[in-house]
């Protein structure tokens, strides 16, 4: 579905005539469960022009995952079109239905930068999710700058085939209505049949949708026109064969860095770089400051800097904590380096590595040798309980031909030092969602003996 500025302003307009009407006032915050849906984006859209701060979240989730949440946020308002279980909702929230199509007497105007936006909580994919609040001017000034790198103006179209209860599913939305363009809403789950779409012309994806399309590519049920279109890929760490095979068939990828924090991209190439950029992360978007800290970790500020977390309930609905230096510097807890043209390089985190048998373990490490075989898609290492070691490496790996995946640690003995070579090499579960928990998987594998 083709949703163009205009008509996304319309919708949005009743839905904040909605809002109202069920008593939502500025600063309120209204929770939002659904997909990526027109009822969805208008429903985001219209709390903004409302002055109510949005909070989606992902309706698939489970209770256990979803009323922390809600409790966290303490939302005025809760939009579902589904039942929430009894006991979800928190005092003195209502719930409701997305709002339907119809006029609206009035479009209330965009607010002021400083006035707070979304709450969005992390992936989780290395600890507990944390309630991001984000500022108007943060969504739109990150908006700005991913466009401009991008090429994406008022005559474009961006896919939305990421979820809305991620950052980089909300940017996709800020672009569009920053750029005056449209949006495309998926009607399918086939990625191919979206892509082929002849009215997108840009669309975020991760790596390993960005296989799947090249997968099919070979077996000639390719996406029409695919080499036209700006894909912007980010979500985790690239395998090098994965951007050998789309640089050689002359799509037009762009790869980035970025962080819930900093309102989605903080860096990224042009799209169609040299095989050599596409090897980075980019360089810096306007409104953006990074640099690296002695120690190696990629520190962030600037004009898209999210104003602090959300302090949970005991200091209260509105407190902050705010984990900025006395500069203004948030510590990512990323690691990498900027190379000679001033792009940036991201090889790890700090707080991943572990202890085995003495040796320090850097996940990172293990990741990239299997990324560098032969089909895998996705890797993901993380450690568990060893009676002898203390910890040792388990990889979760998916394969392109959904194979086992356990004899590539064979092949790693010959490529890593001893300390690095996993213990285990199993299946990534398919259920880890749109970004893979690291912290879900070492989970998994906490108090198992190996």
């Amino acid at each position: 579905m083709l949703l163009s500025s205009d008509l996304l302003e319309r919708r949005a307009a009743f839905a904040a005539y909605a809002l109202d009407r069920a008593g939502v006032h500025g600063g309120d915050r209204v929770a939002i469960l659904g997909g990526p849906s027109a009822a969805t984006v208008a429903a985001l859209v219209g709390a903004w022009r409302l002055g109510a701060v949005a909070v989606p979240l992902d309706a698939r989730e489970p209770a256990s995952a979803l009323a922390p949440k809600l409790a966290a946020v303490r939302p005025r308002l809760v939009l579902a079109n589904a039942p929430l279980p009894p006991g979800m909702l928190p005092p003195g929230a209502t719930a409701l239905p997305l709002p339907e199509v119809g006029e609206a007497p009035f479009l209330p105007d965009a607010m002021p930068d400083v006035a707070p936006a979304l709450i969005v909580f992390t992936s989780g994919s290395t600890g507990p999710p944390k309630a991001a609040v984000l500022a108007h001017g943060a969504l739109r000034t990150s908006a700005r700058g991913v466009a401009t790198r991008m090429g994406f103006g008022p005559a474009s179209a961006w896919l939305l085939a990421l979820p809305l209860h991620h950052v980089g599913g909300v940017g996709v939305v800020v672009r569009a209505l920053e750029a005056r363009a449209a949006l495309v809403l998926p009607e399918t789950n086939d990625l191919a049949a979206m892509l082929g779409d002849p009215a997108v012309t840009h669309a975020s994806l991760v790596g390993t949708q960005l296989y799947r399309l090249l997968d099919a590519a070979t077996r000639g049920e390719g996406v029409p026109g695919l080499e036209t279109k700006a894909l912007l890929l980010g979500g985790s760490a690239l395998a090098p064969s994965l951007l050998d095979a789309a640089h050689a068939r002359g799509l037009r990828v762009a790869t980035s860095y970025g962080l819930t924090e900093m309102a989605s991209t903080v860096t990224a190439t042009t799209p169609g770089a040299s095989r050599d950029a596409l090897a980075t992360s980019g360089s810096l978007l306007d409104g953006r400051d990074l640099r690296i800290t002695p120690a190696g970790e990629i520190a962030v500020r600037g004009r898209t800097r999210f104003d602090g977390y959300v302090d949970g309930v005991y200091a209260g609905p509105h407190a902050l904590r705010t984990p900025f230096d006395e500069d203004g510097w948030f510590f990512t807890g990323d690691l990498g380096h900027l190379d000679d043209a001033g792009r940036l390089v991201v090889t790890g985190r700090r707080d991943l590595m572990f202890v085995s048998g003495g040796e320090n373990v850097h996940p990172e490490a293990i990741e990239r040798a299997l990324l560098s075989l032969p089909g895998v898609v996705q890797a993901i290492v993380v450690p568990a309980y060893d009676v002898e070691f203390g910890r040792r490496a388990v990889a979760f790996v998916e394969t392109s031909d959904g194979s086992d995946p356990s004899p590539l640690r064979d092949v790693l003995r010959e490529r890593l030092p001893r300390h690095l070579v996993p213990k285990a090499v199993r299946p990534l579960p398919f259920a880890t969602g749109f970004k893979p928990s690291r912290a879900a998987l070492a989970r998994h594998v906490e108090n198992e003996p190996l």
